[in-house]
């Protein structure tokens, strides 16, 4: 299935002329193979046989999953930045906080720091993911299956009058597993590992099975805080609908 996002309908990345950069490409993620081989981790055989297989992957998602990368945190973080004509510092800041809480529900809980003057407001939550069940995680000699994932995150905003910034920051994965496997008819102790989305590249540095898991998280993980980013934006814009009564 291919995977494409279009950024031009209600956002867009902020790059140029910033720290963000994209931290990690599939030329990169070939250099990384390509150094794999020079440090005698994979032999003649594994490299063509892994750069085929990436290749594959890649054709057959549509695309390789470049994440926007800040190098000065040294760490993924997605950018956006909204016009919004003829609002006010006060009217935009009231708006984010709003859809803070219907976002989150309780919002005492997430808020994690607020100062109108500097227009910083800082939210700490999570959100749900779907990972398709590919294998994104191993443990010794298992490749775990996951379904639901919770995605941990910062949402930095920055409001001044008629536009605000939304950067979502400290990406991080928390899987849930073992149980009762039907398959061996056995039960494992139920475990959590946080993994943050750094761990995960370059994706060749991962064994095989894992590489379609991870391309699955990352497609997904920028799917949800595009989502997320919009309707920010939305809700910010539709202050004089919601009034119109």
């Amino acid at each position: 299935m291919k995977r494409a996002f279009n950024l031009t309908l209600v956002l867009f990345w902020v790059l140029a002329g910033s720290s963000y950069l994209f931290g990690q490409t599939e030329a990169l993620e070939r250099q990384a193979m390509k150094d794999l081989y020079n440090e005698g981790k994979i032999n003649l055989d594994q490299y063509k046989t892994r750069g085929a297989a990436l290749k594959s992957l890649i054709d057959s998602e549509g695309g390789y999953p470049e994440l926007p990368y800040d190098s000065v945190m040294n760490s993924f973080s997605f950018r956006y930045v909204f016009q919004c004509p003829g609002m006010s510092k006060a009217q935009i800041m009231q708006r984010v906080k709003e859809q803070a809480a219907l976002s989150y529900r309780k919002f005492a809980a997430v808020k994690e720091y607020e100062d109108f003057e500097s227009g910083k407001f800082i939210t700490e939550g999570w959100f749900p993911m779907r990972v398709n069940a590919y294998s994104v995680l191993r443990v010794g000699i298992f490749f775990i299956p996951l379904g639901d994932v919770s995605c941990y995150h910062s949402f930095v905003f920055t409001v001044k009058d008629q536009a605000f910034k939304m950067e979502v920051k400290n990406l991080e994965y928390n899987f849930i597993f073992g149980g009762y496997n039907f398959n061996t008819n056995s039960y494992s102790d139920i475990r959590n590992e946080r993994k943050p989305l750094e761990s995960f590249f370059p994706i060749v540095s991962n064994h095989e099975k894992l590489w379609k898991g991870i391309f699955a998280l990352a497609f997904e993980t920028r799917r949800a805080t595009d989502l997320y980013a919009r309707s920010f934006e939305e809700h910010v814009k539709r202050m004089d609908e919601d009034y119109r009564f």
